[in-house]
């Protein structure tokens, strides 16, 4: 094996590391994004005087 494909292969771990915590961030941050409208939708919800009961339990 040559020093370059010795190089390589060392570096591979460090590259795979890197490519799941982009991933992971990237999760997180959709999480997030979701997580906030969500939340915007409750609050307004609750702002106007209407439950999740009433919201899901109308008459």
């Amino acid at each position: 094996m040559s020093q370059q494909e010795e190089k390589k292969s060392d570096l591979q771990p460090v590259v795979v590391a890197l490519a799941l915590a982009f991933v992971g961030g990237l999760a997180l941050a959709v999480g997030y994004k979701l997580y906030r409208k969500v939340e915007d939708e409750r609050v307004t919800r609750e702002a106007a005087g209407e439950s999740l009961y009433e919201r899901f339990h109308k008459d």
